[in-house]
């Protein structure tokens, strides 16, 4: 038979034909190609699809030449193309060469097709699929009619008549595209409704079980199941109370709790919003005139000129101030208004065709954008919340107005609304700010000339100023007030004056302005600084203010309309207050006291606007007003600075492995549909789209925020974007917290460098955060849909309400219900205006809080825990995904005990949603996949059991692809994508046991307990198991992960034993961005020898982009694990989150044998230690020590023996089980193999010595014959269930010494046993 050599391998043929070459050629590359997983075939198949649409284009053109001419250019076109388009092996390659080849396309000309008439439309996407179509593809007439592939039949035509069966074939395309698009959304739609109608027939018929439940839970708040505040005297009830539930620092009562926390909560997004739309406008301001610079049509001078007047148009009063110092009353504000005037017109003189700021040339075409407009619309802002602060003085109540709105205050807020801008200094905004020490000398000097005292009191005066960072001139609660800046300076040497006067101490404290700066870059962003601190602080004046006056209207309305017990209490409702003397001798209420119910309540201070004068409990003030403590502040430094490290150490490897991983950024991502369809809110009414645009908008230009302003702010002030998630902001938090005080990091952040890094990660943070926005608007989007629709076909039925903003905007609709406060839906159609609107949006607002991941709204508990710094991990999300399925089960048991059966369908809807998340999607995608695959559900159960990694245990592994044998070739983790995977787990027990024929009722208990303690230890596990960085340190001591992998070896030198330690710190602590693994290799002749090795990412990229692959698999590219690379597979698990597991069952085979044989040896040397030992010792302990021994010998290899028998079942063939055993030299692995347990021998040779003694240690009465006893009885157990103890009864004498001895030299020259 005749050979051919390919790569050095010899190959026989049947003969010598090319054909027949070209095939074994063909055969032998398969061969060398990775295994193939329906990951790595989706990959080619996306490839596959893209080189064929412009195949398909191409060949159109080809086919109609051909059928005209009678030739056969499309045949080498084609085979041109399919030079380029990779192989596709299964199914799902090509289902996604399929949707690639048709999708993009279709959705490339979506938008051109949708502005046609539906028939046109249909038509169109026809056309298109047509145009696109290659000889590949199968028609559904071809997969039911033809006996023959179409490429198949095709290559035998030639000339005219293969072009005109080509051009049938996609016709056939043609006409499929098109009845396809009509038919199957009505058919959608028909199955949709159908389903949705079976659920609300449902509701009415499930609400007389659950109204009880659901009645007892709304009227919790007015129950006794909660104590009241007045009646709560118990500690660890509080203690409980106010660690573990949302908003339990406020108050004993759940309903008040929830409201209060609410409250707080809106104060901030309302705070956000302000903030949010000032910082979009510079953030635009700043990138036109950057990219102006750039492009050359501006100069750095113009650019400085242009910054200055945009200062001064922000805030022309202080530059009046500053430059006309003599200027007062109207004289000063006629010069402000004409220097804001003056420039604005300079502004506008930059802007213009062929202009400096030249918008065309920028590619900015909407008028909204230009520095003018937007440095309008930001004035505009600021005079709308001023003119709020002014209205809040003049008509709110007196408490307030004396408080926040002196007079002097509001003269120069109503005189200059639209001049004036808060002064702010970098020394009061960061407390590390190195003052220069220049500047201070001539501040000090100014300070002593212009008020004549001595250079003492001038330090002091100027230092006073300095400690405004520190809390001096601040309020009581912490927020700058405005009077420092406004009225003047309220302490200490330089009480009653301003800094309009003093400039060398307004530069010395680093006062925030464009003059003065050269750069103009550094101008600006001072500019944009100055503008951001002037409307936190504006805003934080507003935001308090309505933050108190709802907490006055709340509790009104909790006191009046609902019946509740109020949590704001006057001393007439305490039975009086304990008086003292105040500082003029005088009789006055204690402003805190413990009450005769063992409560101490508070009395809210005159910084509290419309609470003034009463009392509530003190947790609850402190909760308000934001009262914090640092528990490390008295710690001595030394402790304080190493607990801080660790606390670094714990979120720089928490932020590595999270916000700079570029697979969990991605399966962030896919879990949104889960977090929607948990709360019944999968589908179009989420407006995904939408929400995406909106969400991500500016990732990449900020002129894109600023056009959707309105629609993005008004998702900030309801909470829904909030630049922030469970992760992230724990992460951050607790980064904070580490590195405030460390002037090290402070200055590297503010260094070049520091701030250069803040820009590369800047994009990973937004990305991460804005996944968690993205999964809270859909939520919002679909409860508004659910809700209003609802409203409009209520009538007079009841709406429930939860949100603060409806109590206090829609108090007077409120009345108490058999279910809790509710409004008839009669009353909110008639509102006018968008008053229905805004109701919608608020009560749809606090659902989604509810229901989505939300840090804000974590248990107390949970946030204190990442102050642990060796334990913890992730703390805030399993917290969320507790608390967000208890409040998706428990509105659907409210709204299906509801009176409204409107509600009720809601209901029914949601439960099935929780159900279908939980539980219904993990079990049906696992026996979905079993069927089509072919897989045995015992296969992954083996699998589970003996070879799946610690996280794979109890997650829900879907099969992915079978061999010609049936056993499975690889698992998807779903558990991976699904938040919700740990609840379904006792239901899926459950589910299985009753499937198995299991209907005892005790054993299906204790089946769903094990099952749920399975699924709380791992969801709980974050909380309790060592932090990231902790693990990695306690695994450089113990010498091995958690996962049994050595991190050195006790054999390794001294030195190598540090560098692998300081190396496996190191790898595991960097970012899983990182490109490369961190090992070290003795072969190596690097230094110390540490050896980076690329990851299987990178090496994909590098193969794909410098050609070491064609695109069909390469056998010269190997990963990590030194198996060969599948370039499309590594792709596409990048970039989607996928992971498909191949089982390797042999290896891992052979990691049990050497796992159990080290249990083995170390039990074995355990019991060896007793012969050696100097103490007397008993003979029965010898015996038991055998026992026990014996027992750790039995166990290891019942284990291993488990894991042989899952391997059998697994497909693994005896001959490759022995080899694998042979490898990890397992003794006696007939006899395992067997399930066969042998005892381990008796060690005669200790027992010798041990029973003739020495000088040091007495002789022992070792049980010799009894030990052999034992060893008899106990062998030949089978290696499954429990160990049996044996233990025999001999009264007959021990062996001496030398009778052992020589019984056992016979035994040898013998060969016997």
């Amino acid at each position: 038979m005749p050979s051919i050599n390919i790569d050095g391998a010899q190959l026989y043929v049947d003969n010598l034909d090319p054909e027949t070459i070209a095939e074994a050629r063909e055969q032998f590359r398969r061969t060398k190609l990775p295994d193939s997983t329906p990951i790595g075939d989706i990959g080619r198949g996306i490839a596959r699809g893209a080189v064929s649409i412009p195949q398909g284009i191409t060949t159109l053109g080809t086919t109609a030449y051909d059928l005209m001419f009678d030739e056969n250019v499309t045949r080498d076109v084609n085979e041109y193309f399919e030079e380029l388009k990779p192989e596709v092996r299964g199914t799902a390659g090509k289902v996604a060469q399929f949707i690639t080849q048709f999708g993009v396309p279709g959705l490339g000309t979506a938008g051109l097709l949708s502005k046609l008439g539906k028939t046109k439309a249909l038509l169109g996407a026809g056309a298109v699929d047509a145009a696109v179509a290659t000889d590949d593809i199968e028609t559904l007439s071809d997969a039911f009619l033809d006996t023959e592939l179409d490429e198949v039949r095709l290559a035998k035509l030639n000339g005219a008549e293969a072009a005109a069966a080509r051009l049938q074939d996609r016709l056939a395309v043609f006409a499929e595209t098109a009845g396809l698009m009509y038919t199957i959304p009505k058919a959608l739609g028909i199955g949709v409704k159908a389903a949705g109608a079976g659920l609300d027939l449902a509701a009415p018929v499930l609400s007389p079980f659950i109204s009880p439940l659901a009645k007892a839970i709304n009227n919790a708040p007015n129950s006794e199941i909660v104590k009241a505040s007045s009646e709560a005297n118990s500690k660890i009830g509080n203690l409980v109370r106010e660690n573990f539930q949302y908003g339990g620092r406020f108050e004993q009562n759940a309903f008040n709790n929830k409201l209060m926390a609410d409250v707080v909560e809106d104060k901030g997004f309302f705070l956000s919003r302000l903030v949010e739309e000032n910082n979009n406008a510079w953030k635009s301001i700043i990138k036109t005139i950057g990219q102006s610079s750039r492009l050359g049509t501006l100069t750095d001078k113009d650019a400085l000129k242009l910054t200055n007047a945009l200062d001064t148009y922000k805030a022309p009063l202080n530059r009046v101030e500053d430059t006309m110092p003599g200027l007062t009353g109207d004289a000063k504000r006629t010069a402000a208004d004409k220097l804001q005037k003056e420039s604005l017109e300079t502004i506008k003189s930059f802007e213009g065709t062929g202009n400096k700021i030249d918008y065309n040339l920028m590619g900015v075409d909407d008028p909204r954008l230009h520095l003018s407009s937007l440095a309008e619309d930001n004035r505009g802002l600021f005079t709308a919340l001023e003119q709020e602060v002014t209205e809040l003085g003049l008509k709110g109540d007196d408490a307030f107005a004396k408080l926040l709105l002196p007079d002097e205050m509001q003269k120069t807020i109503v005189n200059n609304q639209a001049l004036y801008r808060t002064r702010a200094y970098k020394a009061h905004l960061d407390p590390k700010y190195p003052v220069d020490p220049k500047a201070r000398e001539a501040a000090i000097e100014a300070i002593g000339k212009g008020l004549d005292v001595d250079e003492n009191i001038a330090t002091d005066a100027f230092e006073e100023l300095r400690s405004l960072s520190q809390g001096i001139g601040k309020s009581t609660y912490g927020f700058d007030t405005p009077k420092f800046n406004i009225e003047g300076i309220k302490f200490g040497t330089l009480k009653g004056r301003t800094l309009t006067n003093f400039p060398e101490v307004r530069k010395a404290l680093g006062e925030v302005t464009a003059y003065g700066e050269k750069d103009w870059s550094k101008a600006l962003e001072n500019s944009a600084l100055a503008a951001s601190v002037t409307m936190s602080k504006l805003g934080t004046l507003v935001s308090k203010a309505n933050m108190y006056k709802e907490v006055r209207i709340l509790n009104d309305q909790v006191k009046g309309k609902l019946n509740g017990t109020a949590f704001l209490k006057t001393s007439e409702d305490l039975g009086g207050v304990p008086l003292m003397k105040d500082a003029d001798g005088k009789l006055v209420p204690k402003n805190s006291f413990i009450a005769p119910d063992g409560v101490r309540y508070e009395k809210f201070s005159k910084e509290a606007g419309s609470l003034e004068g009463l009392f509530a409990p003190e947790e609850f003030v402190n909760a308000l007003m934001r009262s914090q403590k640092d528990y490390l502040a008295e710690a001595p430094a030394l402790i304080r600075n190493t607990i801080k490290g660790m606390f670094a150490l714990k979120a720089g490897s928490q932020y590595g492995k999270t916000i700079l991983s570029p697979t969990t950024q991605v399966r962030n991502g896919t879990s949104i549909p889960f977090i929607s369809l948990l709360s019944g809110n999968l589908g179009p009414t989420g407006k995904y789209a939408d929400t995406f645009k909106k969400v991500f908008a500016g990732f990449f230009d900020p002129k894109k925020r600023v056009l959707m302003r309105d629609e993005i702010g008004e998702a900030v002030e309801y909470g829904q974007i909030q630049r922030g998630g469970a992760v992230v902001d724990e992460i951050k938090e607790l980064g904070r917290y580490a590195t405030e005080d460390s002037q090290i990091i402070q200055q590297a952040s503010r260094s070049k460098l520091g701030k250069a890094a803040g820009k590369v990660l800047d994009p990973f943070e937004k990305a991460y955060v804005g996944f968690d926005d993205a999964a809270r608007v859909p939520v919002w989007n679909g409860e508004q849909a659910k809700l209003l629709n609802a409203i409009k076909k209520s009538g007079d039925q009841y709406i429930p309400v939860t949100s603060p903003k409806a109590f206090r905007e829609f108090a007077d609709l409120i009345e108490s219900t058999s279910t809790g406060p509710g409004i008839k839906a009669s009353s909110l159609t008639s509102l006018p205006g968008d008053g229905l609107d805004r109701f919608v949006k608020s009560e749809a607002a606090g659902l989604a809080l509810d229901f989505v991941p939300t840090y804000s709204r974590v248990p107390e508990i949970v946030k204190k825990l990442k102050y642990i710094p060796l334990i913890g991990n992730f703390t805030a999300f399993p917290a969320e995904i507790i608390r967000n399925t208890g409040n998706v089960i428990g509105r659907a048991i409210k709204e299906l005990g509801s009176n409204n059966t409107e509600m009720q369908k809601i209901g029914s809807r949601r439960l099935a949603s929780a159900f279908t998340a939980t539980v219904g999607l993990p079990v049906g995608l696992q026996k979905a996949a079993i069927a089509l695959t072919g897989a045995d559900e015992e296969d992954i159960k083996a699998y589970q059991r003996s070879f799946a990694a610690p996280w794979e245990k109890n997650a829900t592994l879907i099969p992915v692809g079978t061999d010609a044998n049936g056993k499975i070739t690889g698992f998807y983790n779903f558990s991976y994508t699904n938040p919700y995977d740990y609840l379904q787990r006792p239901v899926k027990a459950l589910m299985s046991a009753s499937a198995q024929g299991v209907k005892d009722e005790k054993a299906l208990e204790r089946i769903a307990m094990e099952a749920s303690g399975q699924a709380f230890e791992e969801l709980f596990s974050p909380f309790y198991e060592p932090s990231i960085g902790f693990q990695t340190i306690l695994d450089t001591y113990t010498g091995e992960t958690p996962t049994g992998k050595k991190v050195f070896y006790e054999s390794d030198p001294l030195g190598e034993r540090l560098t692998k330690s300081f190396v496996h710190v190191i790898d595991t602590i960097l970012p899983t961005i990182t490109p490369f693994k961190i090992n070290v290799d003795p072969g190596t002749k690097n230094p110390f020898g540490v050896k980076l090795t690329p990851k299987n990412f990178p090496k994909a990229i590098s193969a794909s982009v410098f050609g070491s692959t064609d695109g069909k698999g390469d056998d010269k590219v190997f990963g990590s694990n030194g198996q060969r690379l599948d370039i499309a597979e590594t792709m596409v698990q990048a970039f989607s989150g996928l992971k498909v597991v191949k089982p390797q069952i042999d290896r891992a085979l052979y990691y049990q044998g050497v796992a159990a044989n080290t249990a083995i040896r170390d039990s074995s040397n355990e019991y060896n230690r007793m012969f050696r030992s100097g103490g007397e010792r008993q003979a029965q302990e010898f015996v038991n020590g055998y026992i026990n021994g014996n027992k750790q010998r039995f166990e290891s290899l019942r284990d291993l023996y488990t894991a042989i028998e899952d391997a059998r079942q697994l497909g693994l063939s005896e001959f490759d089980i022995d080899t694998q055993l042979k490898k990890a030299k397992v003794a006696d692995r007939a006899l395992v193999m067997s399930g066969i347990f042998k005892p381990s021998d008796v060690p005669v040779e200790l027992a010798s010595q041990a029973m003739t003694g020495g000088s040091d240690s007495p002789a022992q009465p070792v049980p010799v014959r009894s030990l052999y006893g034992v060893a008899d009885n106990l062998a030949g157990q089978t290696l499954q269930g429990k160990f049996i103890e044996k233990t025999p009864n001999f009264s007959g004498s021990n062996l001496t010494a030398a009778e052992l001895f020589r019984q056992e030299e016979m035994k040898k020259l013998l060969g016997t046993p």
